[in-house]
This record gives C-alpha cells, sequence and structure tokens, in this order.
C-alpha cells in the first residue's frame, strides 16, 4: 500500500441500519514515511459510531487524495463493536488485495455521562442569592433594571 507518491486520508464510516454509510471522522492528509503511513489519534464516539450495538460494524476507508475532488478508494476494511472491545489495545490488521491495513493500539474509553460524575462522589456547591434590595429601581419605572412593561422585559 505504501507508495512514496501518494498522500492518503482515512474516513471512519458508520453502517446505518438501511445498509447506508455516513462519515464520522476523517484524517487530515498524510504522505508515506519510512515506507508507511501512520495516522494518530483517531478518536471517535462510539455511541455515535455503533449505538451501543455489539454486532454494528463501521467501515474504516483509506482514499489517495486527488487534487479535482475526485478521491480513489486504496483500501477498506469493516470492524463491528465486539471485536473493537476484545482488542483493547492489541493490533489488528484487515487484510486487503491493494495491502494492510493496520489498527495499532485501539483503545475504547467509556462514555461519561454528569450521573456517572455525581454518583462517583463528585460534589457540586451551588450558591442561590437574591437581591431583596430595592437599589436597582422600580419595577414600574422604565430606566430601572428590573422594568418589566407591555412590551418590553429588561
Amino acid at each position: 500500500m505504501a507508495n512514496a507518491g501518494q498522500t492518503l486520508f482515512v474516513v471512519v464510516d458508520k453502517v446505518k441500519h438501511n445498509g447506508q454509510t455516513q462519515p464520522v471522522f476523517k484524517t487530515d492528509c498524510k504522505r508515506c514515511t519510512n515506507g508507511k503511513y501512520e495516522f494518530h489519534g483517531i478518536e471517535v464516539d462510539t455511541d455515535t459510531l455503533f449505538d451501543e450495538d455489539e454486532d454494528k460494524e463501521c467501515l474504516i476507508i483509506v482514499y489517495e487524495y486527488k487534487v479535482n475532488g475526485y478521491h480513489k478508494k486504496v483500501c477498506s476494511g469493516a470492524v463491528n463493536y465486539r471485536t473493537f472491545q476484545n482488542l483493547q489495545g492489541n493490533q489488528m490488521t484487515i487484510l486487503n488485495h491493494k495491502g494492510d491495513l493496520n489498527l495499532v493500539r485501539p483503545f475504547i474509553q467509556p462514555n461519561v455521562t454528569f450521573l456517572d460524575y455525581v454518583l462517583g462522589g463528585c460534589e457540586i456547591n451551588v450558591h442561590i442569592a437574591i437581591d431583596f434590595t430595592g437599589s436597582n429601581g422600580d419595577p414600574q419605572n422604565y430606566n430601572s433594571l428590573h422594568y418589566m412593561g407591555n412590551n418590553f422585559k429588561n
């Protein structure tokens, strides 16, 4: 797959339930160095990619960049969520007749929600202040900071 004259980029596609694909991540274009292409730090949310369905697949497609916009597909491979979970730091090779596509140290980081933070012991402090002073003026007066007229709210 490595060709010194090629400029490649990677697209990660989500496969929808109807079989259509939707791109969810695209790398920058890279040139060949040391006989191979390396794309670092491809980060995609697993909820976006797999919808928490263990049998759902994503497509990893490598394209050769063309100035005219008609990019040429170099190789591609499909990985399902279950396989991806089992990798957790191990290398995976997707074989293709045009070359090998190696996933090196794939890692799934769990999605953390606000509730996970609270249940995990995160303390939240809330301060509420009510201004009972009349220093801001009468709410009936147009020049007051608290004026509430028929057509205008401040």
